[in-house]
Formats: structure tokens, C-alpha cells, sequence
């Protein structure tokens, strides 16, 4: 019978051919698991270990193109390919989420975040591209310079600004806000990871009504604390009192602090908002003639 007649292996066959060879080389191997078993281990081991999971499809492509092994099934491997081009995509969501973080002010993160995932993926979908001018668009009124802006998306600084010039769409992509909630989400959740036990991770903002940036609440500023769960109210007073050290502004108009156990948000679904009244302005002292003179 020729070779191209003869029947699969089984697994169990495989498995015994396997260790025979192993055996033959002098490396003593522990029978392994059943393939559902063995794909289920080796997942929970790559999880979250780009490197490992490189070097570990190299070191299973060069164990079974040196013979010793016969060809994996295709199931496995395509298992095994999963984890790890989902740890490699990770990886560099990690690394892009780093850089922005460290090169870009808070607000014009999201924006910064979207422009490095449409360069990896603007040759995979046409959303992609069609997504680009928005994007750009949004950056840029978020701050972001256009030089900066071609260098995230991998394109020129003409491109840029060929994009700007056109007549821009009305509205917000829904996909757009989806991104950015989901970026700030895991933002926040990376930060609450190095939070002391027994604490929790607050985002606040300050507004200030009828201030100088604007009619009704504008932003004064924002951040995030950590602090003991169930101590918004104390966390809030003790913002404000830094604040009206810091800025007379504060201390002579109306302010209010909204706190989120999560990403910044909306008045409606913060944790806790405290509004603070103006301390009444004392009234100048009387000027005596002796001062007139």
C-alpha cells in the first residue's frame, strides 16, 4: 500500500508515534491530555503572554518540521493560531494605549486611539478608510496638530491636510462613540489596576456656573483619585477646598463636583454631584479721612 493509500492517524495514534520518537531521542514526556483539554491549557497559558505564545508557535513549527512530530491537526493549530495572534493583538493594543497616554493630553486621547487602530486595519476594511476623514476631523478639533495626526494614521502630512480642506459630514459615527467609550473604559480600568486594596478608583470633573469660559456649567478641570469606596461626599469637599486655594475664580462663583466610580461621564450617571453656593463677598472696609488724605 503507498503512503498516499493509507489512512489518517487517530490521535491516540499520533499520540503513541509521538512519544515513541520522543522516547527514541532519550526526552521523557508525560502523555499529554486529550486535544479539547490540551487546547484549553495551552490557551490559559498564552492568555495575556504575547512573547510566550511567539516563541511557542515556533517552537512547535520547528518540532514538527524537524519530523520528529506529524503534522498537527489542522484544529489544533488553528486553536493555537487564535491564541496567538489574539495575545499579539494585545500586545500592541497595550503598547498603542501606552504611547498615547504618554504623548497626548486626556482629551485628545480618544481620538489619538482611533487614528492608530485605523492604521493597522485601513488595509483590511473599506470602514476603515471611509472612517479616516472623521477621525481626522475629530482630532484635530480635539487640538491635535496635523503632522501628529498623519504620523498615528501612517499617512502624509498632505493627506492630512487634503482631508481637512473638504466639506465636512454633519454628525457622529455611532461606531465612533462606541470606540471611545470603550477606550476610556479600559483607560480607567487600567489605572484601577495599581489602586492600593481597599480602595477604588474616582473620576471627578469641577464646573463653575456662569464663569469666565462660558455661560451655564463649564469645565474648570478634572482627574482621578483613589480613595476608600462610600467616601464621595468627603473626596468632593476636599477637591474644592484645593480648588478655592488654588484659583479665586472658584471661590466666587457658583461650582459643583460630579464624581464616577469609572470613566467620566455624564451628569445623569455620575456617582455623586455636589453643589457648593459662593462664600457672600465681605464687603470692603469704610476708608477713614486719615486714609483719604
Amino acid at each position: 500500500m503507498s503512503t498516499r493509500d493509507q489512512q489518517p492517524q487517530t490521535f491516540e495514534e499520533q499520540q503513541a508515534d509521538a512519544l515513541r520518537a520522543l522516547d527514541d531521542k532519550r526526552f521523557e514526556v508525560k502523555p499529554a491530555p486529550d486535544p479539547a483539554q490540551a487546547r484549553a491549557a495551552l490557551d490559559r497559558l498564552l492568555d495575556g503572554r504575547p512573547q510566550l505564545a511567539a516563541l511557542a508557535l515556533n517552537l512547535v513549527q520547528a518540532v514538527v518540521g524537524s519530523g520528529i512530530l506529524p503534522e498537527a491537526e489542522p484544529r489544533v493549530m488553528t486553536s493555537f493560531s487564535r491564541s496567538v495572534r489574539r495575545t499579539q493583538r494585545e500586545q500592541r493594543l497595550a503598547e498603542r494605549t501606552a504611547m498615547v497616554e504618554r504623548e497626548f493630553p486626556v482629551e485628545q486621547r480618544p481620538a489619538a486611539l482611533a487614528l492608530t487602530q485605523i492604521a493597522e486595519t485601513r488595509d483590511q476594511g473599506k470602514r476603515a478608510v471611509e472612517s479616516t476623514p472623521f477621525v481626522i476631523r475629530r482630532a484635530k478639533a480635539d487640538g491635535m496638530k496635523p503632522p501628529a495626526i498623519a504620523k498615528l494614521l501612517g499617512v502624509t502630512d498632505s493627506y492630512v491636510y487634503d482631508v481637512l480642506r473638504k466639506p465636512e459630514q454633519p454628525g457622529t459615527p455611532e461606531w465612533f462613540e462606541q470606540f471611545v467609550r470603550e477606550a476610556e473604559q479600559d483607560a480607567y480600568e487600567r489605572r484601577r489596576a495599581h489602586v492600593p486594596a481597599g480602595h477604588t478608583l474616582y473620576e471627578h470633573r469641577i464646573e463653575l456656573f456662569d464663569s469666565s469660559a462660558g455661560e451655564g456649567w463649564q469645565t474648570w478641570g478634572s482627574g482621578d483619585n483613589d480613595a476608600a469606596p462610600g467616601t464621595e461626599a468627603q473626596l468632593a469637599d476636599d477637591l474644592l477646598a484645593d480648588a478655592e486655594e488654588d484659583d479665586e475664580e472658584v471661590r466666587t462663583h457658583r461650582a459643583r463636583v460630579l464624581i464616577w466610580e469609572g470613566p467620566e461621564g455624564t451628569e445623569d450617571d455620575a456617582l455623586f454631584v455636589h453643589v457648593r453656593e459662593p462664600a457672600a463677598l465681605a464687603e470692603p472696609a469704610p476708608v477713614s479721612d486719615d486714609d483719604q488724605k
